[in-house]
């Protein structure tokens, strides 16, 4: 295993980086309250590129059950979350992103904040590429209900953002 497939290098590149996307994160969720928004956001446990099944690929984002309760009922309210905003830093090789997943009928922003290693992500990289969008995966840890939301514009959270 490289130095950058090793996970607690890779933890020792993420988290002095991860705390600040948190902080951004609830900043920005703060000024979509301001703005009259419902604002939920989410602390993942884990995050994690997906490679492989059809239509499955993508970042699974594991939330704890009661962020992911919320997130639900928001997802089954009326109108859909097709607006996205992202936030995008890219250090040590490290893609850091705060998608803000938008329903404008309920004034309802999902904040989420996601990372992956870009040098040891590059079968994702390319499928994202192939398919020509990204998918994030919220789940709670026991898998009952996945909620997906695809991105049909994916270079904002891709390394190059182009």
């Amino acid at each position: 295993m490289d130095e950058s497939e090793d996970p607690k290098h890779v933890a020792e590149r993420v988290l002095p980086v991860w705390e600040r996307v948190v902080a951004d994160m609830e900043a920005t969720a703060e000024e979509y309250r301001e703005a009259g928004w419902e604002a939920l956001e989410c602390h993942p446990g884990d995050i994690a590129t997906i490679t492989e099944g059809e239509g499955q690929t993508g970042l699974d984002v594991v939330l704890p059950d009661d962020e992911f309760d919320r997130i639900e009922a928001a997802y089954d309210a009326d109108g859909d979350f097709d607006e996205v905003e992202a936030f995008r830093a890219v250090e040590q090789g490290i893609v850091f992103a705060v998608a803000a997943l938008k329903n404008a009928t309920t004034e309802t922003a999902l904040l989420v904040p996601i990372y992956y290693d870009a040098d040891s992500s590059q079968e994702f990289l390319q499928m994202v590429s192939e398919e020509g969008e990204l998918r994030i995966h919220l789940r709670p840890l026991d898998q009952r209900r996945i909620l997906t939301f695809t991105q049909h514009e994916p270079a904002p959270f891709l390394p190059g953002g182009e």
